[in-house]
């Protein structure tokens, strides 16, 4: 049986090299609205998870204090 690995990257690990993109003058248009949509799918589900009482400062002083 062939086991499964996800290679999907962080969003931690791809948000400076999509910032890099929509800095880039020479970025195509189309790898400029990939990032872009990306972002805004991301900035909903965080709205949606901010609407359901998540608080990312708690995550934060979490992670900062657990190394």
């Amino acid at each position: 049986m062939m086991k499964t690995i996800d290679v999907t990257p962080t969003w931690t690990a791809i948000i400076l090299p999509m910032i890099d993109v929509l800095k880039n003058p020479k970025a195509p248009a189309e790898s400029h609205k990939i990032v872009v949509d990306e972002m805004v799918r991301l900035a909903k589900f965080v709205d949606k998870t901010n609407e359901q009482g998540f608080d990312p400062y708690k995550v934060d002083k979490e992670a900062k204090k657990n190394g």
